[in-house]
This record gives structure tokens, sequence and C-alpha cells, in this order.
């Protein structure tokens, strides 16, 4: 049962395209002046083709690639003082790979970032806290929390926490229970025994985890349903 599995296609998969000049310094200028994706602000080439512009990066850019180069258009624009030509040749040769980046390559990047999705998401599962001991479940369809700003996601997801039995529900901030958490401080829970770290998947599915084949077999006559409608 464990092992790969043919995923559909997504949105993800798909291919937007180059990216021109003009998308890149509209681009920019948004990542730029509205760094917190306020609902107020008024786009440069209009929200949409933002939105459009920040899906074609990824496809063009590594996310270590996507972090350089957001911190680089960042310090020209706030820090120009500190600005040198290391600085500025760094920025064109991102920019270069960006604008030249073939078909080719944009389908290899998106199987790269397919895989590391599959591996990494957390969405819908049972999971862990390692830092506190806490169990909870990973919200279903908010995976890895993004923004226009930066189309990898920050890097936590929103994680609805199981309630202390103790406190009776008087807790005054409802908040402790619904936190957003990064990936690396999480460990996903086996769906049998709902105790042990799981680091194996249904190679069906692709979307339940167990901690070994002795939890899966015993768990297959219950997900088998599910199993079946989820590859579908």
């Amino acid at each position: 049962m464990f092992g790969a599995a043919e995923g559909k296609k997504s949105f993800f998969d798909m291919d937007f395209g180059s990216i021109t000049r003009e998308e890149l310094d509209n681009f920019q200028w948004n990542f730029v002046n509205n760094p917190n994706d306020d609902d107020e602000f008024e786009y440069r080439g209009s929200y949409m083709r933002h939105g459009m512009t920040a899906s074609k990066l990824t496809q063009c850019l590594s996310k270590k690639d996507f972090q350089e180069y957001g911190k680089l258009i960042q310090m020209k624009s706030q820090y120009i003082d500190h600005w040198t030509p290391t600085h500025q040749h760094a920025l064109e040769q991102l920019e270069e790979k960006i604008i030249s980046t073939t078909t080719e390559e944009r389908s290899t990047n998106r199987n790269v970032q397919s895989k590391e999705r599959e591996m990494n998401t957390v969405e819908g599962q049972r999971v862990r806290v390692k830092s506190t001991g806490k169990f909870g479940r990973c919200a279903a369809g908010n995976s890895d929390l993004h923004s226009m700003g930066n189309p990898f996601g920050n890097g936590k997801y929103p994680i609805h926490l199981d309630r202390d039995d103790n406190n009776n529900n008087n807790d005054d901030d409802s908040s402790s229970f619904f936190q957003e958490i990064a990936r690396d401080e999480l460990d996903i829970i086996c769906n049998k025994c709902n105790s042990a770290v799981a680091d194996q998947r249904c190679g069906r599915c692709k979307k339940v985890w167990y901690c070994g084949r002795e939890c899966q077999s015993k768990d297959w006559k219950v997900h088998k349903r599910e199993c079946c409608i989820i590859k579908k």
C-alpha cells in the first residue's frame, strides 16, 4: 500500500507561461509597497495580474531563490544607502533567470515543487506539536498559508489544537486553540493508533498516514471506502 501514486492535475501543475519585464516591474512595486496584503491597496496592473505573476514566479524560482529575490527588491527600495554593485548584480541575475525560464525548466520546477508539497503538507492530518506535545488537526483546504506577496507560503499551517479536558472550556483566549504553526514544529500522527509519529502514507490516496504496516493493515477495513473516494 505504501509508495507513490499518480496525482491529479491541480492549479499548481499548470504552466502559466513566461514573465514579461512589465509584469516583473509591477510585481516588484506591489511587493515593496504592500508587504501586508492590505485589501484597500491599489495594485499596479490589478490585483489579479499581481496574483498571476506571483504564481508564475513559483515556476521560475526555487523557494530559496524567491526569498533572496524578495530580500533584494526590499533592500533596494528601503535601504538604498547600503545598496552595492554586488547587490545589483545578484538582482539582475535573478531577474534574468525569471524572464528567460524555458517551458522545460518551468515543468521541472513544477515537478520538484509538487513532490515537496506532497511530502510536507499536513492538510487535514492529526498532528502533534513538538515543543508542547499538544495534539490537534490541520485545517483542511488551508495548506500552507500564503499571500500574494509570498506565493511560496509563510511556512505555517492553521492548526486546531485539542482542548484540555481540565480547563472546562473556560479559557478566555479562544485563539489558543487555533494557531498558525511552522511545519518543522509538527509531527504527523498515525491515523490508526493516534499516538505514534507517522512517516509512511497510503500509496493509493496519498492522504492518510501511518506509523507502520501493522497499523495500516488494521485500519484498511475502515479506510478502504474513503481511499477509493479520494483516489477518484
